[in-house]
């Protein structure tokens, strides 16, 4: 369940990072990975300090985001699985979106993800050994959204997932995303209530998802069970298309 902390560190399938692991998506995946057998271990600007799973880490700093990964695999053991899940959206309006604004979103939710994915490959590569990636993208990144340099920033995590694919496909790293719509999350209802009245208005199941079913669908795209799927983006929308 949600909310509920995990502190248990079994190694039978090895560790997985989680970036943004703190609350929302992030937490729900640490918890589903744990109950599968692998160390799930967050990244996140917030962590519990008295859960050796959590390193507070913030995603823009590109050498401490190197220097975090690699203190988990010293502490833990190789890093098998990674799931970039951290990302921001703000409710403003393209007209008064500023530099600043723009470039804090691109970091968080594209830059930050694209150089988890050298690190972690970079491993992988030099020690011949497989790997797993599966990147949080959005709804928004195939559809637009009215937050634009969101739908541009998630539009980029939909590239960046299919462009490195195919770079690693014959070495045994898998890299897959998950494209999810409305989710309730801290992140939405952060949203106006107009803008999520009219986002459930559109969905076809007239619901909103929650963070546990896109932890479980993370979980199948790290598992064997989907072992011939690559540079796939999975909707998980409510039929929102």
């Amino acid at each position: 369940m949600v909310g509920q902390k995990q502190f248990t560190t079994r190694k039978q399938m090895g560790v997985a990072v989680v970036t943004g692991g703190y609350r929302g998506i992030g937490e729900a995946t640490c918890i589903e990975l744990q109950r599968i057998g692998y160390t799930a271990v967050s990244l996140d600007i917030n962590a519990d300090p008295d859960n050796p799973l959590h390193y507070k880490c913030d995603l823009t700093d590109l050498k401490a985001l190197s220097d975090t990964l690699d203190a988990v695999a010293t502490s833990h053991g190789p890093i098998m699985v990674l799931v970039n899940n951290a990302g921001t959206v703000g409710a403003i309006p393209f007209v008064d979106v500023t530099p600043e604004i723009f470039d804090r979103t691109i970091s968080i939710n594209l830059r930050a993800m694209y150089f988890a994915c050298q690190h972690v490959i970079k491993k992988w590569l030099a020690d011949k050994r497989p790997g797993r990636i599966v990147n949080v993208a959005s709804a928004a990144g195939r559809m637009g959204s009215p937050f634009v340099e969101y739908g541009a920033s998630k539009a980029g995590v939909i590239g960046l997932t299919k462009g490195l694919a195919r770079v690693v496909a014959t070495d045994d790293i898998r890299v897959n995303a998950v494209a999810p719509g409305q989710i309730i999350t801290d992140m939405h209802r952060r949203l106006p209530p107009e803008r999520q009245k009219a986002s459930l208005e559109i969905i076809p199941m007239k619901r909103s998802g929650t963070p546990v079913e896109i932890a479980t669908v993370i979980a199948f795209l790290v598992s064997d069970a989907s072992s011939f799927m690559t540079g796939a983006i999975l909707d998980v929308n409510g039929g929102k298309h």
